[in-house]
């Protein structure tokens, strides 16, 4: 069994009328789950629980999000530490990254402001509380200093939304495997996944999927919409704006900030998604 999946012995239990009747013990398959550490020059940049298969892609996601790089020639070298486990083997769980210049950021991470270090003494006075506005107005900055909000105001085209559920329903092979996974895809205008990543922590699809598109120099993602299989938020959206994706789909409901979010990037927020219906909570549908 390969690290994106394993195998156990499963009881499953079927009910009826307040009586157990059937009790059933097979194998069944779970996908994998193992804790990456990402380190910047040694230092430990973010620990994430993650289904290994693309850390290149997730930590580059990554450095884009905190700002660090904007480009994949940013990153001078990736590579595994050296480390064994219990069995004695490297369970390449430690990815340590170099820049090709001392780090700039190319826009303030949201993270840092919204959750201070402990012990920091910020945050800890409760009449200086952040409002919910704070993190548009700082969205609304980080756009305009990256340059990826040029008074746009996005529409979409109806028939794709449905495209674009189908084609991310279809493309989550480890999902039809062990029903356990999110999924995140970058979709053409036919609603085909030109990447198409899944993990059990839903918050690393997003950034796997812009890192393969960094990567790839498919950045800025203008001419490609995001697909979800789970509830947008706002740092969903925001990385959605920052790359350029005209539009996000998702197969939930949006949280209040990331419909707050899209309306403020000016691109479409659509929600509840199937191939018959949707909601539209952000810009608007192609005639």
């Amino acid at each position: 069994m390969s690290r994106l999946s394993s195998s156990f012995a499963v009881t499953t239990v079927h009910l009826a009328d307040d009586r157990i009747t059937q009790v059933d013990t097979r194998a069944g398959i779970v996908p994998g789950e193992e804790t990456l550490e990402v380190r910047l020059d040694g230092a430990v940049l973010a620990t994430v629980a993650r289904t290994p298969g693309h850390d290149i892609d997730l930590a580059h996601g990554l450095l884009f999000s905190r700002g660090l790089i904007r480009r994949a020639g940013d990153v001078d070298t990736a590579r595994y530490c050296a480390g064994a486990d219990a069995t004695g083997t490297n369970a390449y769980n430690r990815l340590d990254l170099s820049l090709t210049r001392r780090p700039q950021l190319a826009f303030a991470p949201t993270t840092a402001a919204a959750n201070p270090e402990p012990g920091s003494g910020r945050g800890s006075d409760c009449a200086a509380s952040p409002s919910a506005a704070a993190p548009i107005a700082q969205l609304q900055a980080e756009l305009e200093l990256h340059q990826t909000n040029a008074q746009r105001a996005y529409s979409v085209d109806p028939l794709l939304i449905g495209a674009t559920i189908v084609g991310l329903h279809k493309g989550r092979r480890l999902f039809h495997k062990t029903g356990g996974t999110h999924a995140a895809a970058a979709c053409d205008e036919e609603g085909n996944p030109v990447v198409l990543r899944e993990d059990i922590t839903a918050g690393n699809c997003v950034p796997q999927v812009v890192g393969a598109l960094l990567l790839d120099a498919k950045l800025p993602a203008s001419k490609l919409v995001l697909a979800l299989s789970y509830t947008p938020d706002f740092a969903t959206i925001r990385l959605a704006a920052l790359v350029g994706f005209s539009a996000v789909i998702s197969a939930e409901v949006p949280s209040s900030q990331a419909v707050d979010a899209a309306r403020a990037a000016g691109i479409v927020l659509v929600g509840r998604a199937s191939e018959q219906d949707f909601s539209l909570y952000a810009g608007e549908l192609r005639p």
